[in-house]
């Protein structure tokens, strides 16, 4: 679905007045995660080690 591509959101996030003056957003600095992470579940714990991965590296 086109709504679920990575380009699409950040396509959205970086044209909407609401979101584009957003410091993350003007620096791009997004943490990508899939949707599977982002579910209740087992892979919670890798979404977990991924968004701390990625706060700390920005």
């Amino acid at each position: 679905m086109d709504g679920d591509a990575l380009a699409t959101k950040t396509q959205f996030l970086e044209s909407n007045p609401a979101t584009a003056q957003m410091r993350a957003v003007r620096d791009k600095r997004y943490v990508v995660m899939t949707g599977s992470e982002l579910d209740p579940g087992i892979r919670e714990i890798d979404a977990i080690e991924r968004l701390a991965a990625g706060l700390r590296a920005k």
